[in-house]
């Protein structure tokens, strides 16, 4: 009776045991919380959101930020704006080796100038890292440097005016390269000994010494829907059947390469012709390249104007708004209207189609009025037929002309 006891005793032990670990569990499988330090190209420490200030800040947060995990990289948030004489160093030794740490720009106009004074980033020992949406440039030697025992992601920069290479690679690396572009470097991509390189949607122009190369075939795992144009020597020869077909030497169609301007035309090769697999935000396929369309050739609204490229129709001997106007004032609206390039995107809307079904008719002139009025419409709905920012009587005549034709 006293073992029966004991063993009781002991179960219920056991039992309190676990439920307390089981309580306390959701601490322990919990996500680990991401790391964000932020660097400001100007400012005050510790002011305005900024945790670092300058290129010097920038080695600041990667030296302190702790590493990530794997799916959740901590990350280092580099604000717009130039950053100039940027010398940047990863894991220099192996007891500093870092891991799982994601460095992005604001976006591409956050700018990391070397100065002509060495690699912008060396990086030597260091595992899962992404480098992303940055203009790399002017480097004495590399834009990007990796060696040793490194696993790197570089995806949607812009390397250029770098006397080196875009990106070198050397020893036991792994290197991912995506949706770049290369411009006027003294190379594209260049990897040695037993690195391995994935290449997959960029675009090098007008490199000196080569786009996409190797010591060996071997040392690609991927090269795959890149293009390349104006190099002194876009691939390796003497390979057999390389570069796979699915990679091009034609011209990108920047809008103004020499210029900085990098965005496509819209007859552009790189246009929806990335990795079938890769997809763009909207959901189509991917552009090879940094970026798609030129804000401008894309119908939309931008800066409170519709876009050239929109097609809107209009009557002869109607005086129109140049260019026309995407917004009216809130005060016609329940809550402000966010999505107003589908005003743009209505071809009829310029004569009389208020809300943009593609039929003009009296639930139109409905809207008109109501506007008009100083009344209430639906957030879909645009009476400002002639495109001046304001609903008013020019734009009677209009719906009245296509009611009465």
């Amino acid at each position: 009776m006293k073992i029966i006891v004991q063993i009781v005793g002991l179960v219920s032990v056991v039992l309190l045991a676990i439920s307390i670990l089981f309580r306390s569990a959701p601490s322990l499988v919990q996500a680990q919380t991401v790391v964000t330090k932020t660097v400001c190209p100007v400012g005050t420490t510790g002011q305005g959101g900024c945790d670092f200030i300058g290129a010097s800040g920038i080695q600041n947060a990667i030296n302190t930020i702790p590493d990530g995990t794997s799916t959740n990289p901590n990350v280092i948030l580099i604000k717009k704006g130039v950053y100039t004489d940027v010398q940047l160093q990863i894991g220099m030794v192996a007891n500093t080796k870092k891991s799982n740490i994601r460095i992005t720009g604001e976006d591409t106009e956050t700018v990391l100038d070397g100065g002509q004074k060495g690699d912008i980033f060396y990086i030597g020992f260091a595992s899962n890292i992404t480098i992303t949406n940055l203009t790399i440039r002017n480097a004495k030697t590399y834009g990007i440097y990796v060696r040793n025992d490194v696993s790197v992601s570089i995806v949607r920069n812009v390397l250029s005016g770098n006397s080196g290479l875009g990106i070198y690679s050397v020893g036991n690396s792994q290197v991912t390269v995506i949706n770049n572009i290369f411009y006027a470097n003294g190379g594209g991509v260049n990897i040695l000994e037993n690195a391995q390189l994935t290449v997959i949607n960029n675009i090098a122009m007008n490199n000196k010494n080569g786009a996409f190369r190797a010591s060996a075939k071997e040392r690609f795992t991927k090269l795959e829907y890149n293009i390349a144009y104006g190099n002194s020597a876009d691939w390796n020869t003497g390979w057999g059947e390389w570069p796979p077909v699915s990679n091009k030497i034609i011209d990108p169609k920047f809008v103004n390469a020499a210029a900085g301007d990098l965005y496509l035309l819209v007859d552009s090769p790189a246009l929806n012709a990335g990795d079938p697999t890769i997809l763009n935000s909207d959901g189509t396929k991917s552009h090879i390249g940094a970026f798609g369309l030129a804000p401008g050739l894309i119908c939309g609204c931008l800066d409170g104007s519709c876009s050239t490229i929109c097609t809107l129709e209009k009557f002869s001997d109607i005086t129109y708004s140049t260019p026309l106007k995407c917004a009216l004032a809130d005060s016609l609206f329940s809550t402000p209207q966010t999505n107003k390039t589908a005003w743009c995107k209505a071809p009829k809307r310029t004569k009389g189609d208020a809300n943009g079904d593609g039929v003009i008719n009296m639930l139109d002139y409905f809207y008109y009025v109501a506007a008009a009025s100083g009344g209430k419409i639906p957030l879909a709905v645009n009476p400002d037929f002639n495109g001046d920012g304001v609903v008013n009587v020019s734009d009677i005549a209009i719906i009245l002309k296509s009611l009465n034709p």
